[in-house]
């Protein structure tokens, strides 16, 4: 059943409650998603959820460890535009595969995979969980949604869709 795109665009509250999470980085990181073609605002929530469930010291605030985007001046900026760039990236590589899962569980694999190396507490295994209970708490309840039919509607972003407006409400 296709969706409707107004069922799928974050109300000003799942914004405004980012502003309120995020305070002084809010801006910041809004320009460096805007910078990275990940301006939509499902992409941005994404992006705000990845923050949170990171919850990386200064340096290393989204987990990306490149070599050019740890520890760098401006940090907040140039992780936040390394993990927007991941982000909008991936959605395109995403929509051309029409891979069955959800964006997030497709992110995850790439962003922190399970069987890297470098994971040696096993942590990555929480990474999909994390950043899905913060989207749902940013953004509010929230159904994840399939990709199968996504080529079809990569213009709604299906990525999730609220709960209360998918029900009708």
């Amino acid at each position: 059943m296709p969706l409707n795109l107004a069922a799928l665009l974050l109300t000003a509250d799942s914004l405004f409650s980012c502003h309120v999470h995020f305070g002084k980085e809010y801006t910041t990181i809004v320009e460096a998603a805007k910078a990275n073609n990940c301006g939509s605002p499902q992409l941005l929530m994404v992006l705000f959820a990845v923050r949170k469930a990171e919850n990386g010291r200064p340096g290393l605030e989204f987990g990306v460890l490149h070599p050019r985007a740890v520890d760098q001046p401006n940090s907040l900026r140039v992780q936040a535009g390394w993990c927007a760039a991941t982000i909008s990236k991936t959605y395109a590589r995403w929509i051309d595969a029409d891979s069955p899962k959800d964006f997030i569980s497709y992110l995850g694999a790439r962003y922190c995979p399970i069987d890297d190396p470098k994971d040696t507490n096993g942590l990555n295994r929480h990474w999909v969980k994390n950043v899905k209970h913060w989207v749902q708490r940013l953004a509010g309840g929230v159904d994840w949604i399939d990709a199968p039919a996504s080529k079809a509607h990569a213009v709604t972003y299906r990525i999730y869709s609220p709960i209360t407006a998918a029900r009708g409400h």
